[in-house]
């Protein structure tokens, strides 16, 4: 390699450097993107969530009624308390996607000291 090749070569990026130049704003596609899309996506996974459980359960009562009384009564209920906090979720997901608003701060955590 002769001396001139040697002095065009330019140095290796390093971790950081695309933002050298960044002004802080950003283009209209990365944040001001429809929402609807993402709810939409959100509302039909938790749908199909439930229903695959619902499935599940549908399969297994049988054996489950073989084993004994009380475990379809259990699996139920436990079946129904899955689905219930689900559809909570998304609604309060929902909600605070549309009014932007965050209601997740109405959880309160207790903080360990």
């Amino acid at each position: 390699m002769d001396k001139s090749e040697s002095d065009k070569k330019i140095a290796d990026r390093k971790l950081g450097d695309e933002w050298i130049d960044w002004d802080g704003r950003h283009g209209a596609e990365s944040s001001d993107a429809d929402y609807r899309v993402f709810l939409g996506l959100a509302v039909l996974s938790t749908l199909a969530l439930i229903m695959g459980a619902g499935l599940f359960l549908w399969l297994i009562y049988p054996r489950l009624a073989a084993a004994g009384s009380i475990l379809p009564k259990v699996f139920s209920i436990l079946f129904l308390i899955f689905g219930g906090i689900l559809v909570v979720w998304l609604i309060l997901f929902v909600l605070a996607a549309v009014t932007r608003w965050p209601f997740t701060r109405l959880i309160v955590i207790p903080q360990l000291v």
